[in-house]
């Protein structure tokens, strides 16, 4: 947003900075530091190619806050540091810094408080780029709005290269439009609008995470409160879990310390079975020994066996090839006899071939130098006559070409002033055109200036928005308590039924690990189960009934229970009930208190009379003592008791279920509407609030449209007054255009004699191509025919040399004959056939192998008595191995219980943090079971029984108190921040509405600016003609494209790519300096732009400059090879590298130096 302090002005009322100078210092090649002053008028730079100058040009723009390295030709930003050279060090700091003019105080408020400004960057090797401005600290951001506001940064249109112009040609029409934008001086607002656009983007991001983190921290609110409440259950559970744990542990203890025990006595017992082995062992190894000494001797015979055959066969091998070489040799002879007669019949036929074309090329040889000698005469005459051809050949194109030149010069006068009336015709028609559009758009947009009565509706409805915005903020406060309490409600209804279900899963669990646990009495139905006992009665009952209590009532078993009648009641009899049978026995049983009153009353006893305590002990009438111990029958008293509790807590249980499940659908069904209602709430409210933006905008957007229509109408009435200007300028042409073309007759003698000389010259050609062709043909003859003569010459040699190697070949075939038939009168003086003597050798062979098979059978059978004497053994040995197994597996018995006592005792010290002797101090030692495994068992499942007990609570948080206070402490500020968030999205969308308010009214402005600024350049640089600019691509001229559409003189309008390469660099540079006419950059750069151009194009651009450069208000800076250019300069600087790899810079001043020429 603009600041209050600097009252932003519009593009053509301000006064932009003023570039004084530049300071380089290890910036690329210039490794000194280098002064170039930027002064009123033009400075030019020069220099050949690979100096620098392009080096100075990117330290321009690397000042203005160039951020990429790639366009600063470098694979990193480190490139730009002077890098060394052959006779210099690399530099590791790099400095450029820019010095400003700023009286006219249009720099950003951050800066706009001194009249000279010095902006430096500075890069360190490896850690990276600062900015300063006059000494003090400053972000790249503030750099690169300062110039982005003065239409100077670092891709602004005011650097312009010959890339540049080329890419503003081929762009597309929505590229383009940057040219638009710098003009109107809205690259500034972009980047407020950008900014603005990323912390709208930003805080809405973050209001969505709010009200998710709001949802989030009422969740945890409630699982706060269901954590405190498991916290008292968890220290309960946890005692439980410990004595079940102890007496675990004991029953571990006690089934290790017996196993190791019987695993002791196991390994003894496989130690005695394992001598016995041992001594089997050793006798098949003596029977082994004895078998395996005589195996080798079988193997020695054999061995010498397999030797002596192996000779034999091989000596008959020997004399097989022998004589098989001999048969092959005779044959080879035989057949190199027949060859050689062949080859004898080949050779002289070639003899006889070479000395017949000897003789004919002798014969044409002769003939070709008789041939040779005569050509050159010929060939002489029919180049003197080619010669003649040429000259009047020449003579004739002379003359054609001085009639051509002569009628070319008088159509081309006459062409160019029917052009230029037809362009005149042309420029009228398009005026008029202009005008009626523009008149057209004057009445449209007078016409737009009427009250729209729509304004006051979109108030109404924005003060409605606001009013239903704030109702539903407070509706979405009202349902997210509502929901708040809903899910309290459930997570208490939850928590309740999570414990019923429990502690049911608890009593069930024991009801049947009671249930499994049985009986051992004999009897099918024994009293101990029909019994019901107080509780603590159970030992008392037991000690009086003994074994009865393992008894039933039924007479067919061995022990039963009758119902005797009895005169005695009381005693035991009124505390049990359940079997009637039992009155009578237990009628005649006195409970006492304590043990030692039991024993104090004995003597008091009569007949049939028993004492007990509930601890278990008695005495009985007839002398009998005991003190009280645990057994099975008051175990068994104990169990049918628990069993009665806990079927009776089961069905109390079941009840209580049933309405925790009733309330916690219900507290569930009443969640489940809180939050419905509370996201309705929620969408709603966000709803409203974008609707209540909307309308905001829309308000904001309809007031400045207004305020554009006004504007408009006021640039549409200049727009009619120069069109009308312009259509009596392009009248006064048209006559005077008119008037020129009558003036110039056309001229039909003229063209009557330039066609006779073009056909004179038509004639005179073909009669030197002919002459030409007779010469080529004779001459190209004459060297064939001396080709020719050359290659008979070889060729003759060549045939000699045959002749010669034929006859050398027929005496070499003499020679072979010769010696294939010695080879046969060899062969046939021999005493002894081949055949014989391979005879000779089989039957030796086949006696060899006979005493061979002797020698296996006798071997075999050797192995055969060692292999079994090896079974044998092994036999024994597998024997003793298994023994030895058991002993081991008896050993790691020990071993293992060894290890189960370990761990055990690691258990124990890792439960409770004590030794197994210790272990009593927890819990007592029990009496050893009558089984183990099903104590062990029971054990396990109690413990389990726990531990599930434990485990279905789940974690406990201990803080939960302290956390939840803190976490609600915390929604208070998120519903705070989320409030704050809601604003600052307001004053955001307020803020974006009113920069593409502005940025539209600058554009509009620009564009009007602009574009009669660009069709006056034009005209200016073509000499005639007309342009113009046009908005594609959209309504908006925020987003539309920018395309151009030139006429040059005697062309029609079209668009840019339609021109030729000239035309269209031209027409380029007309866009780029109407830019600058349109919102003048403090300064211009100006990079090779006129390499395309010729000199007439090259003088006019010049003198466009020079007018530009008339105004203080902007600075040329322009590098050049031209000559033509360099003379317009008010100042040249060049760029040197006499030093190898490093850059220097010289000045000349162009005006001072003409002065002195004067003097």
């Amino acid at each position: 947003m603009p600041s209050a302090e600097t009252p932003r002005v519009s593009p053509t009322q301000r006064r932009p900075l003023k570039f004084e100078g530049l300071r380089i210092d290890g910036f690329k090649s210039f490794a000194d530091r280098v002064d170039l002053p930027i002064e009123t008028g033009i400075t030019g730079v020069v220099g050949p190619n690979g100096c620098g100058k392009s080096n100075l040009l990117e330290a321009l723009r690397w000042a203005l806050g160039e951020r990429s390295a790639r366009n600063m030709r470098g694979d990193g930003m480190d490139d730009v540091i002077f890098a060394g050279s052959e006779r210099r060090s690399a530099r590791s700091v790099a400095e450029v810094v820019l010095s400003l003019d700023n009286t006219g105080r249009t720099a950003t408020p951050e800066f706009n408080e001194t009249d000279r400004l010095e902006v430096s960057r500075r890069i360190d090797r490896g850690q990276g780029t600062s900015y300063r401005v006059n000494g003090k600290p400053a972000r790249q951001k503030d750099v690169q709005i300062l110039f982005a506001d003065n239409a100077a940064g670092a891709t602004s249109p005011a650097i312009v290269s010959q890339g540049r112009v080329n890419k503003l040609i081929q762009d597309k029409p929505s590229d383009r439009r940057i040219v638009l934008e710098e003009a109107a001086g809205v690259s500034g607002l972009s980047s407020r609008r950008h900014e603005a656009d990323l912390r709208l983007n930003q805080t809405e991001a973050n209001l969505a995470r709010a009200d998710d983190a709001l949802v989030q921290s009422n969740e945890l609110v409630a699982s706060l409160r269901r954590q405190a409440r498991q916290v008292q259950r968890r220290r309960e559970i946890d005692g439980l879990v410990r004595d079940a744990a102890a007496h675990l542990m004991h029953l571990r203890v006690m089934d290790a310390e017996r196993a190791e025990t019987q695993a002791r006595a196991n390994h003894a017992e496989a130690d005695q079975r394992v001598e016995g082995a041992i001594l089997a062992v050793r006798a098949s190894e003596r029977g082994r020994d004895d078998a395996l000494s005589k195996v080798s001797p079988a193997r020695d015979a054999r061995a010498l066996a397999e030797t002596a055959f192996a000779r034999s066969a091989a000596r008959l091998e020997g004399i097989e090839n022998e004589a098989a070489r001999l048969v092959q040799e005779l044959q080879d002879a035989r057949r190199r006899v027949m060859e050689i007669a062949v080859d004898r019949k080949r050779v002289d036929d070639q003899m006889a071939e070479a000395s017949r074309t000897v003789d004919v090329l002798s014969s044409e040889r002769e003939e070709l130098a008789v041939e040779s000698a005569e050509a050159p005469e010929a060939i002489e005459q029919a180049s003197n006559a080619t010669e003649a051809a040429q000259d009047f050949a020449r003579l004739v194109e002379t003359e054609v070409s001085d009639l051509a030149a002569e009628a070319a010069t008088r159509q081309a006068t006459r062409a160019a002033a029917i052009r230029q009336r037809d362009e005149a015709a042309r420029r009228l028609e398009a005026v008029e055109r202009r005008l009626s559009e523009a008149e057209l758009k004057l009445q449209a947009a007078r016409g737009d200036l009427s009250e729209d009565a729509e304004d006051a509706a979109i108030a109404a409805a924005v003060e409605s928005a606001e009013l239903a915005a704030r109702e539903a903020e407070a509706a979405l406060v009202d349902c997210e308590a509502a929901l708040a309490q809903a899910k309290d409600h459930e997570a208490e209804a939850d928590a309740r039924l999570r414990a019923l279900n429990g502690t049911a899963t608890t009593v069930a669990a024991e009801i049947k690990g009671l249930e499994a646990v049985g009986s051992t009495s004999p009897s099918e139905d024994p009293v101990s189960g029909r019994l019901t006992v107080p509780a603590g009665m159970e030992m008392a009952i037991a000690s009086a009934l003994g074994d009865g209590l393992d008894a039933g009532t039924d007479p067919s078993e061995q022990t039963w229970w009758e119902d005797v009648a009895g005169d005695r009641t009381g005693g035991l009899a009124d505390r049990a009930s359940g079997v009637a049978e039992l009155r009578t026995a237990l009628a005649h049983v006195e409970l006492c208190e304590s043990d030692d009153d039991v024993f104090a009353r004995a003597h008091m006893l009569t007949t049939g009379e028993i004492l007990v305590s509930p601890s278990g002990a008695f005495a009985r009438w007839d002398g009998l003592r005991g003190r009280g111990r645990a057994s099975a029958g008051s175990e068994s008293l104990k169990r049918a008791n628990r069993l009665r509790e806990l079927r009776a807590q089961a069905d109390a249980l079941a009840s209580d279920l049933d309405a925790a499940r009733a309330e916690k659908k219900a507290a569930s069904e009443q969640l489940e509407r809180s939050r419905a209602l509370a996201d309705q709430a929620r969408r709603m409210s966000r709803q409203l609030f974008d609707e209540l933006v909307r309308l905001r905008e829309t308000l904001a957007v309809r007031a400045k449209l207004a305020e554009q229509r006004k504007s408009r109408v006021v640039i549409i009435e200049s727009e009619v007054g120069r069109a009308r200007q312009e259509r009596a300028e392009a009248s006064e042409q048209l006559l005077a255009s008119n008037q020129a073309v009558a003036e110039i007759p056309a001229d039909d003698e003229a063209s009557r004699r330039l066609e006779e000389a073009r056909r004179k010259l038509d004639a005179a050609r073909r009669e030197e191509q002919a002459t030409r062709a007779q010469f080529e043909k004779l001459r190209a003859a004459h060297a064939f025919r001396e080709q020719r003569f050359r290659a008979i010459i070889s060729q003759e040699a060549d045939w000699r040399r045959r002749l010669g190697e034929a006859t050398e070949n027929r005496a070499q075939l003499t020679a072979r004959a010769e010696e294939a038939e010695r080879i046969l009168e060899d062969a046939a003086q021999r005493p002894e056939s081949p055949a014989e003597v391979v005879e000779t050798a089989r039957a030796d062979v086949a006696a060899r192998r006979e005493e061979l098979n002797q020698a296996i059978a006798r071997q075999d059978e050797a192995e055969r008595l060692r292999e079994q004497a090896d079974n044998e053994l092994r036999a024994s040995e597998g024997q003793l191995a298994q023994l030895r197994e058991a002993r081991a597996r008896d050993l790691a018995a020990i071993e293992q219980a060894l290890a189960t006592c370990r761990v055990v005792a690691d258990q124990v010290k890792e439960r409770f943090e004590i030794e197994v002797a210790a272990l009593e101090t927890i819990a007592p030692r029990p009496e050893w079971p009558l089984d183990m495994s099903a104590a062990k068992t029971a054990a396990e499942q109690a413990f389990a029984r726990r531990e599930r007990e434990r485990d279905s609570l789940g974690a406990v948080n201990f803080l939960a108190e302290q956390e939840l206070a803190d976490q609600e402490k915390r929604l208070g500020d998120m519903e705070r921040a989320r409030s704050e968030l809601r604003d600052t999205i307001v004053k955001l969308r307020e803020q974006i509405t009113e920069i593409d308010n502005e940025a539209r009214i600058r554009l509009q402005a620009a564009f009007q600016l602009i574009d009669r600024h660009f069709g006056e350049l034009f005209v200016r640089l073509f000499g005639g003609g007309e342009a113009q600019l046009k908005l594609v691509g959209s309504e908006d001229i925020l987003t539309a494209g920018l395309e151009i559409l030139a006429s040059p003189p005697g062309k029609r309008l079209q668009v840019l790519s339609l021109l030729s390469g000239g035309e269209q660099a031209l027409t380029a540079m007309a866009l780029v300096f109407a830019a600058f006419l349109s919102n003048p950059a403090p300064i211009c750069v100006l990079d090779e732009v006129d390499a395309p151009l010729d000199d007439a194009n090259t003088d006019r651009l010049c003198r466009l400059i020079e007018q530009m450069a008339q105004n203080d208000a902007t600075r040329f800076l322009v590098v050049t090879h031209r000559p033509l250019t360099m003379a317009r300069m008010n100042r040249l600087y060049g760029v040197t590298m006499a030093e190898r790899g490093v850059s220097s810079v010289t000045r000349v001043d162009l005006d001072r130096a003409v002065e002195f020429a004067k003097e």
